[in-house]
Parts: structure tokens; C-alpha cells; sequence
């Protein structure tokens, strides 16, 4: 007690700031907003981004289209998506 009152000791230390921003998100945003532009949902421009070998989830690519302001756009049934039928 004696040192804290002298200002020897402090026993709160001060929260250091973590990062701002995500890297990955900033490197695939302008990726991202082009899909967007050509029509994609979120989940087509998940995968695209996937298969581009860019690790970028679902949820980080509605959140940085969320930033940039773009409506949210529901998945496109997959026979008007041109992908193969099981």
C-alpha cells in the first residue's frame, strides 16, 4: 500500500488498442465490391473468393459490404446460378 500511494507501484495497468482493421478483409474489399457490381450474393461472392484462394467468409463479406452501403441481396436459386443439379 505504502509504494501505490507513493506512486511506485501501479496495480491497474492501461488497456493496450488492438488493431483497426482486418488485413484480409481490406485486401479482398475491392474483389468484393466488383462481384457486387456484376450481381452476386453474398455467399456466390464467398465462394468465388474461396476458389480465388482469398479466406474470406460469408460474414466478412456481408460486413464490408455493409460498410460500403450495398443492400443485402438473398442467395439466387441455384438453377439461375449455373451451378450443376445433384
Amino acid at each position: 500500500m505504502r509504494d501505490f500511494r507513493a506512486g511506485r507501484r501501479e496495480f491497474f495497468t492501461t488497456a493496450k488498442p488492438g488493431p483497426k482493421t482486418t488485413p484480409a478483409k481490406e485486401r479482398a474489399r475491392p474483389r468484393v465490391i466488383e462481384l457486387r457490381r456484376a450481381g452476386r450474393s453474398a455467399d456466390e461472392i464467398a465462394q468465388t473468393l474461396a476458389a480465388e484462394g482469398i479466406g474470406l467468409n460469408r460474414t466478412g463479406v456481408a460486413e464490408v459490404l455493409a460498410e460500403e452501403g450495398f443492400p443485402r441481396l438473398w442467395p439466387r436459386p441455384p438453377a439461375e446460378r449455373g451451378t450443376p443439379r445433384r
